[in-house]
């Protein structure tokens, strides 16, 4: 008995208590947001490994509330589901054409939808189609500080 608790006690010990080994390390993140009038909000997420790493992926949350739509919730609420997929497709495609992006580029919708508040669209993208949205080069070298400066000249507020 002694020598099977002896073994358990050892196992224990070299698996390191169970605990699966190192964590994977953090993600840093800088969000930048645009807000034209009082409902129109657009969110920039810039994602790293740390500050001088370039940036793996960009998250972008676009909400925009229905008075700024020119419609009101309660009218929006008649409207059929075919003609709010119609709606829901038209914005997803004006969104993206102003960036100059194609939806055909590598965009991931998380959500293209409208909710009680408004229409929104989380998307996320590759860096590059970033740059090509900003009118910059795309690049290798877009680290996340780069990022915020490219967020900051277009008129938007980092933190």
């Amino acid at each position: 008995m002694k020598k099977l608790l002896s073994c358990l006690a050892l196992a224990l010990v070299l698996t390191g208590c169970g605990g699966g080994g190192e964590k994977a390390p953090e993600k840093v993140t800088k969000t930048c947001q645009l807000s034209a009038g009082e409902g129109i909000v657009v969110d920039v997420v810039g994602e790293a490994a740390d500050e001088k790493s370039k940036v793996d992926v960009i998250h972008m949350k676009t909400n925009i509330n229905f008075e700024d739509l020119g419609v009101s919730a309660d009218a929006f609420k008649e409207v059929s589901d075919e003609q709010k997929q119609e709606l829901t497709d038209q914005m997803k495609t004006t969104i993206l054409t102003s960036m100059g992006i194609d939806e055909s580029d590598g965009v991931t919708f998380v959500k293209n939808e409208f909710t009680d508040n408004g229409y929104e669209l989380h998307a996320t993208f590759d860096v590059d189609l970033l740059a090509k949205a900003l009118g910059a080069e795309a690049t290798d070298e877009m680290n996340l500080e780069a990022f915020v400066e490219g967020m900051e000249e277009s008129g938007m507020t980092c933190k």
